[in-house]
């Protein structure tokens, strides 16, 4: 793979020309590899863009592990959320000393080299799929896309309820964009029924109906991305904390599903992502 990106850098116009000089099975080994990449430095440096890839409770346990005084100083390769998160969780005290670019360089590779899996691929080499756009989005962002999900399942409800002091109760329960995006769905003929969100134990507050959309919006991400490649997983599940990851990772093994309802909940997921784009663009 190394040397099909170092082709794409280096030798882009003359692949073919390259290859054939190759006994021939080693040319349609490189041939076949979907890679379009050509930046080698990405993959074997930029460890402290890397390590900042992974929700920060992954490395609780690392970090648990390592003298104190070496963990003081190895959170500054981390995000400064994540470095605060991981203080306050592993007991951790504040250190002063500022890292000079090669101990910072030592701390992110040590950092990766701890939680990587020799068996998944490099980012930058994961093949590319309709999904994956979610990977370019934050933690935050991915949150707030699981609430938006739980806003499908919440539709089917809202259609059929008459009592107009529930409806109010739902509705003031939303943030404004789950409300625009409820009116969204309420125009849009819905193509495929899923378990019925239960509202019958909803006790009216905000709090209860949010924890119930984001249970929801989870187990409809967890079903859409399941059979995504084990190398998008394994990035994927890292951008949430360890909770929700094992959630997710809960839809992955339960029993399948079937490949029409698969397809439409993946539909759903990218009309949700368009929506809350075209949201956010005309907000700036």
């Amino acid at each position: 793979m190394m040397l099909k990106v170092l082709l794409n850098r280096y030798h882009e116009k003359k692949i073919k020309d390259f290859i054939a000089l190759l006994p021939a099975e080693d040319g349609q080994a490189i041939a076949k590899i979907p890679i379009d990449f050509n930046e080698p430095e990405a993959i074997l440096w930029n460890f402290d863009k890397k390590v900042g890839l992974i929700h920060y409770s992954w490395y609780a346990p690392i970090f648990k592990k390592i003298p104190v005084h070496e963990a003081s100083w190895m959170l500054q390769v981390l995000p400064q959320r994540s470095a605060v998160k991981l203080q306050q969780v592993c007991q951790i005290p504040f250190t002063g000393v500022k890292l000079s670019p090669f101990a910072r360089a030592f701390a992110s590779h040590y950092l990766w080299k701890q939680i990587e899996d020799p068996a998944i691929l490099p980012l930058e080499f994961v093949p590319q799929t309709p999904l994956s756009v979610l990977m370019q989005f934050s933690r935050e962002q991915l949150l707030e896309i699981i609430d938006l999900l739980g806003v499908y399942d919440l539709t089917e409800k809202v259609r059929h309820i008459v009592d107009k002091n529930r409806l109010k109760s739902i509705y003031s329960s939303l943030k404004p964009r789950e409300l625009q995006f409820l009116h969204h769905c309420l125009n849009q003929q819905a193509k495929i029924v899923v378990s019925p969100l239960k509202l019958n134990d909803w006790d009216g507050t905000a709090q209860s109906l949010r924890r119930k959309l984001h249970r929801r919006g989870l187990s409809r991400l967890g079903y859409s991305v399941k059979e995504e490649s084990p190398h998008f997983l394994w990035y994927f599940l890292r951008k949430f904390d360890i909770g929700r990851a094992a959630l997710l990772q809960h839809c992955f093994d339960k029993e399948e599903i079937t490949q029409k309802v698969r397809g439409e909940l993946i539909q759903q997921l990218l009309n949700l992502v368009n929506f809350r784009n075209k949201k956010e663009t005309r907000e700036q």
